[in-house]
């Protein structure tokens, strides 16, 4: 009603279209806000907060030829300012390209240190590279700066959990969950940290409860597998992997662990009519066929095992257990030079495993030969 009035008294009027656009923007009318700050920039002299607003929405539509021509022409406005190197660090990461939105995420804070927003995304970045140290430096200080930060919660309880501080985990998710009872990022997270620390009873709730929510998961389904059979609830734990492996049926740790279950209960027969399924589901799958001749193996086919093995080890040269099956078969045919081959084999992709290296040594003593061992 005002900005109707606003605008019959200035129809040029920029910051009533300015507010236009927040309000569109807060709607999520993205098209709509974008037409209503180009309104405002076309019409006023301080267009920065505009063109920002304007480049995130483009980003959001994947529109990225626009937005950056708006951060080109936010530089050349401001030039030096904080915004702009914000700004186009995020419009890097919206492309995928990490080492640049680092670069000018740096930059920002270099300028900027207190600048909340461009820590966060810094954690961000460094989380998608791999970088769990880095990531956990700057999003424990974005957490510091603003400990309300749910992205930030959710996001540095993930890089606690992959660093294995399982009990920072729960402390950081658990007020989230309990906040947001159905947010299953959440709930998967705070389930991974008390698997780890062994909390079944208290992880069995979790679980149902991410199952709940997430009635056509996999990974739910998968994990509610993992929980009761910790708990040796074996056909309930059968039941929900078979319902992961049916709702996506090339989600692979469901069938890989459904095949080696049957293994430790010493079912061959079920372990192999799973393997076999798995592979047929799933050809290019090297641990398809490593099961599939782990199940012979363990039935004494050895012909059999060697064939899947090999079939794994074409489409995955130097995968270690692979080449550790396949040497522990040679060894049993008294094929001494064949085992030493895919030894090395694995050594060549994996430079340094130590287990293998001790089954060469072991090998070589084996043989007598001291020096090479």
């Amino acid at each position: 009603l005002y900005l109707d009035k606003a605008f019959e008294t200035d129809p040029d009027y920029s910051l009533a279209w300015s507010l236009q656009g927040d309000l569109y923007r807060l709607e999520n009318m993205p098209e709509a806000a974008i037409e209503a700050y180009t309104k405002a920039i076309e019409n006023s002299h301080n267009k920065s907060r505009d063109l920002i607003q304007r480049a995130r929405l483009y980003m959001q539509l994947a529109q990225y030829e626009q937005a950056q021509h708006d951060v080109d022409n936010l530089k050349k406005i401001t030039p030096g300012h904080p915004e702009a190197d914000f700004v186009q660090g995020l419009l890097y990461l919206a492309q995928n390209n990490s080492l640049e939105a680092q670069e000018s995420l740096e930059h920002c804070l270099r300028k900027s240190p207190d600048h909340m927003l461009a820590t966060y995304y810094l954690g961000v970045v460094h989380f998608t590279r791999g970088n769990m140290e880095q990531a956990d430096r700057y999003l424990s200080s974005h957490m510091d700066d603003n400990p309300g930060s749910i992205n930030g919660r959710k996001l540095l309880a993930l890089v606690k959990l992959r660093l294995g501080d399982y009990i920072s985990t729960e402390n950081l998710i658990d007020p989230v969950v309990k906040s947001r009872p159905d947010d299953t990022i959440a709930l998967n997270s705070l389930a991974d940290s008390m698997f780890y620390q062994g909390k079944i009873d208290e992880l069995m709730p979790v679980l149902k409860e991410s199952a709940a929510h997430q009635p056509d998961s996999a990974s739910a389904q998968t994990r509610m597998g993992i929980g009761l059979l910790l708990q040796g609830e074996e056909e309930a734990a059968i039941d929900s992997l078979e319902s992961a492996i049916e709702i996506d049926p090339g989600h692979k740790t469901s069938d890989m662990l459904l095949v080696l279950h049957y293994l430790h209960t010493q079912q061959y027969d079920k372990a192999q009519q799973a393997a076999d399924a798995f592979t047929e589901k799933q050809p290019d799958n090297p641990i398809a066929h490593n099961l599939v001749g782990k199940s012979y193996f363990v039935q004494g086919q050895e012909a059999q095992a060697t064939e899947a093995f090999e079939k794994a080890r074409r489409l995955d040269p130097g995968n270690i257990y692979t080449c550790r099956n396949l040497a522990i078969l040679a060894l049993r045919q008294s094929d001494t030079e064949r085992a030493r081959a895919l030894f090395h084999e694995a050594l060549e992709h994996n430079e340094g495993h130590l287990t293998t290296m001790s089954l060469l040594a072991a090998l070589e003593e084996r043989e007598g030969n001291y020096k090479a061992m």
